[in-house]
């Protein structure tokens, strides 16, 4: 099945005041890590949130960050790029499409 992030309501909350308003606020909600992006997404909807990264752990090929935001403590899998990684308590920005979140 894989990994996942539970999502806590107050990240609901900012999801559906941007494009996921069709979300639930009484359900349980998931998002799976490869569907967190940190880079704006070619092309597609995505909803722009704020966040701080607590940790990042290499692994070769990608990285997974986990990154506080709005009450929730994200996980996302990117692709190592070349790119300087994003360090401990570095500002980032997180891009969600809202129709990825999955509910119960």
């Amino acid at each position: 099945m894989g990994a996942t992030n539970r999502l806590t309501g107050e990240f609901l909350q900012q999801l559906r005041g941007n494009g996921g308003d069709f979300l639930a606020a009484d359900k349980s909600s998931y998002l799976r890590l490869e569907k967190v992006g940190l880079q704006a997404p070619a092309r597609g909807a995505s909803v722009r949130l704020a966040g701080v990264v607590a940790d990042r752990v290499y692994q070769g090929s990608h990285s997974t960050y986990t990154i506080d935001s709005h009450g929730s403590r994200i996980r996302a899998l990117v692709p190592e790029g070349g790119a300087a990684p994003l360090v401990p308590g570095a500002a980032a920005t997180l891009y969600i499409d809202p129709t990825a979140i999955l509910q119960y």
